[in-house]
């Protein structure tokens, strides 16, 4: 009995000290966080939404099918374009086929390629700077619906991007 005392003591006394060292390695850690700037969420690899990959791309090609009569955006400007995938920078959960660099996919941007998203769509609050061939860009780029046997070209959807040069 006599040596359970001073092993429960030494045990209290480690873990005392253990938790003043934690506690101040948790306080440093989290004032040098603070010290550096937020990135925005597409600068960052983690939490890709469901079904969507996020890329490095660069826009190859430009599809004109779509600029017909009509009151659509796509009919105004184009809308749809081919982009060779330069990077990968993580994928989200329940992506369909995986994208390689280096390949090219045709690519539907759903405001349009063009610098005129204010103007097709006023009640929209985020604005887009258009890209012309040649251009990179980063976006998350969302996987096409099940594939379809019947359809002769699939198309990954683009909702937001950032213009990289």
């Amino acid at each position: 009995m006599r040596f359970k005392v001073p092993m429960a003591l030494l045990v209290l006394v480690l873990m005392a000290g253990c938790s003043d060292q934690t506690k101040k390695a948790v306080k440093e850690e989290s004032d040098s966080n603070k010290s550096l700037p937020r990135r925005p969420d597409m600068d960052q690899q983690v939490m890709v939404a469901p079904q969507h990959c996020r890329i490095v791309g660069t826009l190859v090609g430009i599809d004109t099918e779509l600029l017909k009569e009509g009151n659509g955006p796509c009919t105004k400007v184009p809308c749809r374009g081919i982009v060779r995938i330069d990077s990968i920078l993580g994928y989200g959960s329940s992506f369909g086929n995986p994208l390689a660099v280096g390949q090219r996919v045709n690519v539907h941007f759903a405001f349009t390629l063009a610098p005129t998203t204010k103007d097709l769509f006023p009640n929209m609050t985020e604005t887009y700077p258009g890209l012309e061939l040649n251009s990179r860009f980063r976006a998350d780029v969302e996987s096409p619906p099940e594939m379809n046997t019947s359809a002769d070209r699939i198309f990954y959807q683009v909702y937001d991007y950032v213009k990289l040069r």
